[in-house]
């Protein structure tokens, strides 16, 4: 379980608290959705239960461990920008091989897309396409949980539709965890196990 326990945050000691006591739990294969509008703390809380960010207060941890502080984490962060996520300057095959250590050429066709991406650059490839390469990287062998921030919210409906109906499909048989952070709830209604507000976890 991915255990996020009474966790209070702030960007700097003289700002308000953009966090305050939060407590928040995952299951493997559930999906939960975080909802809220902009600037209530949805990225901020992604980033403390991925571990990019650390809490001022409270604790994240994975079947009762910490976070691992080296080596590959058991929970993967996507974000809204994949070109932010990828060298530029790598091919697809290397990009993968960051995450993956498999077969490309099946996951390449789990995901639709063509071997032929491999040697492809990040630019080469369009939005959605990328999209789904990083989605790919991020289902390693020991990733665990996932969080999802606004993955698909610059995407057309149809490539949002794939593209989840293809995450969904991947973490069943996996078994892996999701946080799916939107201000789309009728995205969320559709995908999720449960649905919770921001605000509500804010005390």
């Amino acid at each position: 379980m991915l255990e996020g326990r009474n966790l209070s945050f702030r960007y700097h000691p003289k700002k308000d608290w953009i966090l305050k006591n939060i407590s928040l739990t995952v299951s493997p294969g559930q999906v939960i959705g975080l909802k809220g509008m902009s600037g209530e703390g949805k990225t901020t809380l992604g980033k403390i239960m991925a571990g990019y960010l650390r809490p001022d207060s409270g604790f994240i941890q994975v079947d009762k461990y910490p976070l691992p502080k080296k080596g590959v984490s058991p929970v993967q962060m996507i974000f809204q920008h994949p070109e932010l996520s990828v060298n530029p300057k790598w091919r697809i095959h290397k990009i993968l091989s960051e995450g993956i250590a498999g077969n490309q050429t099946l996951l390449m066709d789990e995901f639709g897309l063509s071997p032929s991406f491999l040697n492809r650059y990040p630019h080469e490839l369009s939005g959605g396409e990328l999209q789904r390469i990083v989605i790919g990287r991020s289902l390693g062998k020991d990733t665990r949980y996932l969080i999802a921030d606004e993955i698909t919210a610059m995407l057309d409906a149809i490539t949002q539709a794939q593209i989840w109906h293809t995450i969904m499909t991947s973490i069943k048989k996996r078994n892996i965890g999701v946080l799916a952070i939107s201000h789309d709830e009728n995205l969320l209604n559709r995908i999720c196990d449960d649905c919770l507000h921001i605000r509500d976890l804010n005390n």
